[in-house]
């Protein structure tokens, strides 16, 4: 049996009385009173309210009108896709009379009209602080919060992170939702100590401490395997904007600086980190981690893994060679240093390598780790410390320096003396910068 014109009207009416009654609710308010309003008008109906963030693929029905279902039920689905956040009414229960399905067209689409006004109302108020699709804070918060952190505070990074255009015939509200759960999973994730915030050009960044970058790194192609990331460390740059520049720039293959002219990597940042290592294990975690690293000459990273490895095997190396060790002993780090590396990175993490090879690969000579001072100690004082440091015995002291095993025996003596160490142990153990109570 079909409505006339006038119980359709009179139908709208009655829809209309119910929801001008809500015009000044919230979004929120409106969503949550959404299942008493429809039990006003139709006792029977039940609505269930769904948010995209609950499905882990995102909404598979994006209609807005009623939906067959397979036990020959009805359905009616609308889905709202914000602002401020999408989600979806499943309303079900239906008798199947005319009355019924008239009054829940006309109540869904009036209830999509209010919920678009008060999404949008809420959505400009939050505007200057968050952005409404994805949730994330807008850039100008990221830069008041670099621009306010003191010389003082630990370092940290910015990780900038893109998703792929995708498809130039895929729809925009598809590309939205991917930005959209990629970044809400990101939210979820997040290590506290780790914010993320959004661009006006769809880059989200992250800004966390520099030892958490390889985790927020790695979470990021966990979430989004397809993502394109790159990173600025907060010396690399001055204020907050300086620094979003920065690592945004290197997003776009490097090419600009912050200052407007050429950046030092950008003239031919194309050749790969050759890795030399013996420990198979760590020479494969570095391959792996510096796989898309690129430089604007032949460098090759000499990790000193096992540690002592890289003052023997740095001379057979051709340069230039940049030497990577975790050890601060100052007698080894001061013999490495006499063999001149092109650089000789010592006892720091992983999160500056990379902008210290980058100078290392312009020419710049480069030394980072603890100041070399040593005691007053003789060149061959310094080759019978190290030499004792690898285990010779005295007989193989006199044999590789050419000199008497007496001769060596009391080099060995002064040199006890000087350190003011009582054992030959002790005396190679110090060369490590380790103790006999180590």
């Amino acid at each position: 049996m079909q409505l006339d014109t006038a119980q359709v009207i009179q139908l709208h009416r009655r829809v209309r009385a119910v929801l001008d009654e809500c015009d000044q609710l919230t979004f929120r308010e409106l969503v949550d009173r959404t299942p008493v309003l429809l039990d006003a008008l139709l006792p029977a109906v039940r609505v269930r309210t769904v948010y995209e963030n609950d499905f882990a693929g995102g909404f598979t029905r994006l209609q807005h009108g009623f939906a067959p279902e397979p036990n020959d039920s009805l359905t009616y689905v609308l889905t709202f896709p914000g602002p401020p956040e999408p989600l979806q009414f499943n309303a079900y229960g239906f008798t199947g009379s005319p009355e019924e399905l008239v009054t829940t067209d006309l109540f869904f689409r009036g209830l999509r009209q209010l919920l678009a006004t008060a999404g949008y109302r809420e959505a400009l108020d939050l505007q200057a602080r968050r952005d409404w699709l994805t949730g994330l804070p807008v850039q100008k918060r990221l830069e008041a919060a670099l621009d306010a952190q003191s010389s003082h505070t630990a370092p940290s990074a910015l990780l900038a992170a893109r998703l792929p255009a995708g498809q130039p015939e895929e729809e925009l509200e598809r590309r939205l939702g991917r930005l959209r759960k990629f970044a809400h999973s990101l939210r979820l994730n997040l290590p506290e100590e780790a914010a993320a915030y959004l661009t006006e050009e769809e880059v989200v960044l992250v800004r966390c401490p520099d030892r958490a970058l390889p985790h927020v790194e790695k979470l990021v192609h966990r979430l989004a395997p397809e993502a394109q990331t790159a990173y600025a460390l907060s010396g690399e740059a001055g204020g907050g904007k300086s620094l979003i520049t920065l690592a945004c720039s290197r997003l776009d293959g490097w090419r600009t600086g912050i200052t407007g002219s050429p950046a030092p990597w950008a003239r031919a940042a194309q050749l790969p980190l050759t890795i030399h290592c013996r420990e198979p294990l760590i020479r494969t975690l570095l391959e792996q981690r510096t796989s898309d690293w690129r430089f604007e000459a032949p460098l090759t990273l000499l990790a000193d893994f096992p540690q002592g490895a890289a003052l023997q095997e740095l001379p057979g190396l051709p340069g230039p060679v940049a030497v990577l060790t975790d050890s601060t002993s100052v007698p080894y780090l001061s013999d490495l240093n006499d063999l001149t590396p092109a650089g000789l990175i010592a006892g720091q993490g992983f999160l500056e390598l990379r902008p210290q090879l980058e100078r290392i690969a312009t020419g710049e000579k480069l030394y980072a780790g603890p100041p070399l001072e040593l005691p007053g100690l003789f060149p061959r004082e310094r080759q019978v410390w190290r030499l004792l440091a690898y285990g010779h015995s005295n007989s193989d002291i006199a044999r590789k320096l050419n000199i008497g095993e007496r001769t060596a025996a009391n080099y060995y003596s002064g040199l006890r003396d000087k350190l003011q160490l009582d054992s030959r142990h002790a005396v190679a153990l110090s060369y490590w910068g380790r103790s006999d109570n180590a």
